[in-house]
């Protein structure tokens, strides 16, 4: 299918589109309003090599792998039992009372990289109460100053400090409806097109189809009226070979009715003539 005739299949099935778009849409916006409210608290962190045996590129590098370990380390227990008896105000009872729920809704709370080519780390924490997210994210950071040693094992040679306060805005991070109207509108649009030029194809291949059995069912009838039109032509001809090899055989030609009843008549009308004769003589 060209380009043209997919925008004239758009044209002619517009109101699918637009219904799968709206339906795309409505889908969506439900679903943003269902979800909870969740706010971001993020603060950066920089991770500085103090060794003088090393550039300034080679620092910056042994600093990103060294953030690059403390970043899996914030997902350890050990790490997170320091937050909890951090001294700040953090709700304990939100991750649960059973260890694996913990893990579970830890690893969904927090979320941490590295900028590359830097020592700044990026600690993001998901919280329902944006208070509460600041609390884990002080509590975090608090640790990783105070307590990072216990984990890049480099002491003194790298110290670790804030760069950015943990920043909550006012308005949650999710859900966003304007957003995901947006994105839901465009996904709709692309569904809707790709099932339109589907039904086209399948329309296609289907009237190719017929068209194509159509042909040979006229091709098929046309030789067998050809068969027919062939014994048609022979039969005269062989009827009249056999009626001559009959002859040269010796068997008696069969006279067709309508010559035997003639020679009746002409029997018929000499006998009557012979027996006028007598009566004349007579």
């Amino acid at each position: 299918m060209d380009i043209s005739s997919f925008i004239n299949l758009i044209k002619k099935k517009f109101d699918v589109v637009l219904t799968i778009t709206v339906l795309a849409v409505v889908i969506t916006l439900i679903v943003s309003f269902i979800e909870p409210r969740m706010y971001k608290s993020e603060s950066k962190i920089l991770i500085v090599q103090t060794s003088t045996s090393l550039d300034a590129y080679q620092a910056a590098k042994s600093a990103q792998s060294i953030g690059e370990v403390l970043t899996e380390v914030l997902y350890t227990s050990s790490f997170r039992d320091q937050v909890f008896s951090s001294g700040f105000n953090i709700d304990k009872s939100y991750f649960g009372s059973k260890p694996k729920d913990i893990i579970k809704r830890w690893k969904k709370t927090i979320s941490a990289d590295v900028t590359s080519d830097t020592g700044i780390m990026n600690v993001r924490v998901f919280h329902k109460n944006p208070n509460q997210a600041y609390q884990i994210a002080q509590g975090i950071a608090n640790i990783f100053i105070t307590k990072g040693y216990l984990y890049h094992g480099r002491g003194e040679a790298v110290y670790i400090k804030m760069v950015d306060a943990p920043i909550t805005p006012d308005k949650p991070f999710q859900p966003r409806p304007l957003r995901n109207g947006i994105i839901s509108c465009i996904l709709g649009l692309i569904l809707g097109c790709g099932y339109v030029y589907w039904i086209g194809e399948k329309e296609s291949r289907q009237e190719s189809l017929i068209d194509l059995l159509g042909k040979k069912d006229r091709e098929k009838k046309g030789s067998k009226l050809g068969e027919v039109t062939e014994v048609s032509k022979e039969t005269p001809e062989k009827s009249l070979r056999d009626q001559d090899q009959s002859q040269v055989e010796g068997e008696p030609k069969e006279v067709p009715s309508t010559f035997s009843s003639l020679g009746e008549i002409i029997k018929g009308d000499r006998q009557g003539l012979n027996n006028e004769d007598k009566i004349e003589d007579f």
